[in-house]
């Protein structure tokens, strides 16, 4: 993309341009002497590729009320030339690349082992997900998660309801997950046949 040459172009522009309240000529031999580079800065090519952003033309000059009509075009012209010197350019650094939660992936796997049809894109959902991993949590606790609580509740019509990510990917995933390697889950034990105690309603009737 960019050369290492234009890259410390690139810096050196940034660094005049932090001095400048972010703006800085945008003809290119003029930021070369200003920014003290070796060779003539390619500006199209930073502005091409989002690294640098034309802002505004500035607009310090005004065609005069009493322009003749026969002169008006040459005062046009004249006005033109001083606006484009006047082009200036801020600094665009590219966006950090957001990190990626395979959300689609893991509501995928709920639906395929619940029978849900649970959608992988709600916000509340990707919160969830998202906060998980920023904990440091994994795919595969989402994916251990999953295969305990459908085995635990997949049975129980008053727990089914509770099968789905604003509960499973919760605040009390982690315990969940702590839940199910006691139970042989997601330690290469087995992920079924598992004999399961008696469930007990939660005394205040409340979600899990």
């Amino acid at each position: 993309m960019l050369s290492d040459g234009e890259k410390g172009q690139l810096i050196s522009i940034w660094i005049i341009a932090g001095d400048k309240k972010g703006e800085i000529p945008h003809n290119a031999k003029v930021l070369q002497k200003v920014c003290g580079l070796d060779e003539v800065p390619d500006i199209n090519k930073f502005i091409d590729l989002g690294f640098l952003e034309i802002i505004n033309l500035s607009d310090d000059v005004n065609m005069a009320s009493t322009c003749q009509p026969d002169d008006a075009p040459e005062k046009r012209r004249g006005e033109e030339n001083r606006k484009e010197k006047h082009i200036v350019v801020q600094d665009k650094k590219p966006a950090r690349p957001r990190p990626f939660f395979p959300s689609q992936e893991i509501v995928g796997y709920l639906n395929e082992k619940a029978g849900k049809s649970f959608k992988p894109n709600p916000k509340p959902t990707i919160q969830h997900i998202t906060a998980r991993f920023k904990e440091g949590f994994t795919l595969e606790d989402f994916k251990t998660v999953i295969d305990f609580k459908v085995n635990e509740w997949g049975t129980d019509p008053k727990m089914m309801e509770f099968i789905r990510p604003q509960t499973l990917f919760g605040t009390k995933f982690e315990s969940y997950l702590e839940a199910a390697k006691a139970a042989g889950y997601g330690t290469g034990g087995t992920t079924s046949g598992i004999v399961l105690p008696e469930f007990v309603p939660p005394l205040n009737g409340g979600a899990p």
